[in-house]
């Protein structure tokens, strides 16, 4: 029974004890800071307040929100940064596509003229092509006229020629035929002509 007794006068007495310092600062202190701030974050949400922006309006730095502030400006000044030199050379690949185009449109336009040039002188080689094949065909016609005239009626038509001309038909005549024409000239005018054939053949 004394036991018993000696229990209770000491459980009585523990109960009866001061609360320490440290409780006393738990229960006077922290808890209700701790209440209000999750009070007061409660309504600056239901708000929506930004606290960074109001802080830096009353001038005073939140170490936290600035740093995370300068971290954004700093990410911000890296992607303007980016930003600046992928536009620049956007702008310099885009120049140097325009050179290659202004070049490009500049050889082709070359080749054009070159094309047109080809084809105006096609024309004009046609041109002197059918000039001498109508030349050909006229001293063709010239020599076979000659050769149907006689001695004595071509060789003054040959004297009164160029002496380049005169030899020129000469020498496609028959040697017959050159011969009749020969007798017919004078003495001198002969043998002049028989010499120019006689070197043009050799």
């Amino acid at each position: 029974m004394k036991k018993n007794n000696k229990k209770l006068s000491d459980e009585d007495f523990s109960e009866n004890k001061p609360p320490n310092k440290f409780q006393l600062l738990l229960l006077l202190i922290v808890i209700p800071a701790v209440f209000i701030l999750v009070a007061a974050f409660t309504v600056i949400s239901l708000l929506d307040i930004n606290i960074a922006e109001k802080a830096e309006e009353a001038g005073i730095n939140i170490p936290f929100i600035a740093d995370g502030k300068e971290n954004e400006a700093a990410v911000d000044k890296v992607k303007k940064q980016e930003t600046t030199f992928a536009e620049e050379n956007m702008q310099e690949k885009n120049d140097q596509i325009a050179g290659l185009e202004q070049q490009l449109e500049s050889r082709k336009n070359e080749m054009e003229e070159i094309k047109s040039e080809n084809e105006l002188l096609k024309s004009e080689l046609g041109v002197l092509q059918q000039n001498n094949e109508t030349e050909v065909q006229k001293k063709s016609e010239i020599i076979a006229v000659f050769k149907e005239m006689s001695g004595k009626a071509a060789a003054p038509v040959l004297v009164n020629m160029s002496e380049n001309e005169a030899v020129r038909i000469l020498s496609q005549l028959p040697s017959e035929k050159i011969a009749q024409i020969l007798e017919k000239m004078p003495a001198e005018t002969a043998a002049k002509y028989a010499e120019l054939i006689s070197q043009q053949e050799s």
